[in-house]
């Protein structure tokens, strides 16, 4: 029998000790347990930087696993923690909208709200206000990986919070519009704009991006298949790994050397193949 793997994400940083007490509560709680860092160099307090990364990587994760996220700039407050089924894996959260693409690409599964008083093994009598990631969500998913049932935990939640996502408005004549929503460490920027908006019989040649969100400085780009083909000093665009449209320049910062910023517009033409 495989033992329980447990994953942590947060926006904690190593250096502060935070993330050695979650993993200290877990190890005493649940020793036999597989415990996986994803990140904890999320942007502090970034919840949608939060809801990006749990988007690729709690995917790729198997059935069974139960994972922690602390992002929650929120603790302390009336926000609710949760435990949210997703394909049969269990995410412990607070409910800020942290798992909203998830869901945007596959629906929510069953949500309940954590009640407290929390009567898990390791829940202390009283919380601290500013470490539910200790207190709270690591005993939760210690009770989780032993086979606790989230039903037990409290009632179902109906009404997650979920982040606003700008839609692409698609237009007539093949021609899509979106926006860069995220741009990743080495600089490249990520669009709303999904693999799936291509229609199956067309092909992209060409972008048109709205550098600083200043229509007079809208220019057209490449479509290109990977970074290599891309060339010395061009900004071009593909399709990246999590299949959306990102933004990028050879060895170097897209978002840097054009100046792109979360909230420029992209337009997309699809020219018939």
């Amino acid at each position: 029998m495989r033992p329980p793997l447990i994953t942590l994400t947060t926006d904690f940083g190593t250096a502060d000790g935070y993330v050695a007490q979650m993993k200290g509560v877990l190890r005493g709680l649940v020793p036999e347990a597989v415990i996986d860092d994803l990140a904890h160099d999320i942007s502090a307090h970034d919840v949608w930087a939060g809801a990006l990364f749990l988007e690729g990587a709690i995917p790729r994760y198997p059935a069974g696993s139960v994972h922690v996220v602390v992002v929650d700039p929120g603790v302390g407050t009336q926000r609710r923690p949760m435990v949210a089924s997703w394909r049969d894996r269990l995410v412990v959260c607070p409910d800020n909208g942290l798992l909203t693409l998830l869901w945007r690409r596959e629906g929510a599964g069953p949500i309940h709200e954590i009640g407290l008083p929390c009567a898990v093994p390791g829940v202390p009598d009283v919380l601290s206000a500013t470490f539910h990631g200790r207190d709270l969500f690591a005993p939760v998913a210690a009770f989780l990986a032993r086979g606790g049932r989230p039903e037990h935990l409290g009632p179902p939640l109906v009404d997650p919070v979920r982040l606003p996502f700008p839609e692409p408005l698609i237009l007539e004549d093949g021609i899509v519009v979106g926006q860069v929503i995220h741009v990743d460490r080495f600089g490249n920027a990520v669009t709303n704009l999904d693999r799936q908006l291509f229609p199956p019989e067309a092909a992209a040649e060409a972008v048109r991006i709205c550098l600083e969100r200043a229509p007079e400085k809208e220019m057209e780009i490449r479509m290109v298949r990977t970074y290599g083909d891309i060339q010395p000093g061009e900004l071009a665009a593909l399709i990246n790994s999590g299949d959306r449209l990102e933004l990028a320049t050879r060895a170097d910062s897209a978002a840097r050397v054009w100046n792109i910023q979360a909230g420029a517009r992209v337009t997309l033409r699809a020219v018939m193949a």
